[in-house]
């Protein structure tokens, strides 16, 4: 995986769609107020201003700017991730390129696919708009981050105040949508999800960098505690952490488990002079709590999702039950930062997808 490549591509991500979205926030006041009738009256009832409406103000500010910027990003790169991977979306679904020229863009293979699969929920519910015209290229979108958050709510919430700020832009030449085809070799999609936790690093990088300039000798607001505080933890660490905590915990309770075979840092007495001992009381997999208090993106929780995998065949479980069973009684994670949180859940679906390509559809 080039890294090198991600954090360049990332870097230039934030600055142009923080840009563009800056620019249509200029277009609106500080502040908005939005009438939204209640789901149980018509457009005869509505009467601005009585009991059957409520308001909802949206501040156009710096905040909202950011986070529009950073919803179209990780939502963009998702699809990216799902496309060239052909999981998650329905069968032959294809977002910003042909099958067989991965590395070209081209905006209306978004539209056809839309229309080819325009009976399948959310599809059937969106608004009307044409499948071939350009001009309908944000609806096209829009459509797409629906469906992500119908198959995976857990890992997107819902694109709401950012419509109001949402490009026209991703159509046109020198766009976002077209580097992330050219700019992001289909190999690295590939090699894994972690790729995705790579990239939001990369997105907030010059941030984190600025947050925690040791000449700055300032406070770290409250807002800011989540970038400053981002470390993506390198693969072979990770292994050996879980390894020697979650692998451990169960060939201890397991005296004929194999598990150690898989565990390339697993520490014995051969090695670095360790004692394995046994514990007498055997465990069964669905008793194994694993907790990562600080999850970010995942990346410790995909890994463990590996061993649990492993733990689970070795007592005869198939792929299709371990993976229920891990997301049913194994797997938690918590984080200060809500967006790190789901993109820790859209990667730990990711490597279920891996072991049972069905599971999203069984919610």
């Amino acid at each position: 995986m080039d890294r090198q490549g991600l954090k360049k591509f990332a870097i230039w991500s934030h600055d142009k769609l923080r840009a563009q979205v800056a620019e249509i926030a200029k277009l609106y006041p500080v502040r908005f107020v939005e009438e939204m009738r209640l789901l149980d009256q018509s457009d005869e009832d509505y009467i601005e201003g009585d009991e059957n409406c409520i308001r909802r103000i949206i501040y156009f500010d710096d905040k909202l700017v950011e986070k529009t910027a950073f919803s179209l990003f990780y939502r963009l790169c998702v699809l990216r991730y799902l496309e060239v991977n052909g999981i998650v979306l329905p069968d032959g679904f294809r977002v910003f390129s042909e099958e067989g020229k991965e590395e070209q863009y081209n905006p209306f293979v978004l539209g056809a696919s839309i229309a080819k699969h325009r009976h399948m929920p959310p599809f059937d519910d969106g608004p009307y708009m044409s499948f071939e015209k350009l001009k309908d290229y944000p609806f096209w979108l829009i459509s797409m981050f629906d469906y992500l958050e119908y198959v995976m709510p857990s890992a997107f919430g819902p694109f709401r105040d950012e419509l109001n700020l949402m490009p026209d832009t991703f159509n046109k030449e020198d766009s976002f949508i077209e580097h992330l085809v050219s700019d992001i070799a289909v190999d690295d999609w590939r090699e894994g999800v972690e790729i995705i936790g790579w990239l939001y690093q990369y997105y907030f990088d010059e941030a984190h960098e600025a947050v925690i300039d040791p000449l700055a000798s300032k406070t770290i607001a409250k807002d800011d505690i989540p970038v400053a505080t981002q470390v993506f933890t390198t693969d072979w660490v990770v292994q050996y952490m879980v390894d020697n905590s979650l692998g451990r915990y169960w060939i201890e309770r397991s005296p004929n488990s194999q598990l150690r075979k898989l565990l390339p840092f697993y520490v014995t007495d051969d090695n670095a002079g360790a004692d394995i001992s046994n514990d007498n009381h055997s465990i069964r997999p669905e008793s194994i709590k694993f907790l990562d208090p600080c999850m970010g993106c995942g990346h410790i929780l995909v890994y463990a999702f590996d061993v649990l995998m492993a733990i689970y065949r070795e007592c005869g479980y198939s792929d299709v039950d371990a993976v229920r069973s891990i997301f049913e009684h194994n797997l938690y994670g918590f984080d200060i930062d809500e967006r790190v949180v789901r993109v820790g859940c859209f990667a730990v679906l990711m490597k279920a997808c891996r072991y049972d390509k069905e599971v999203v559809k069984r919610k």
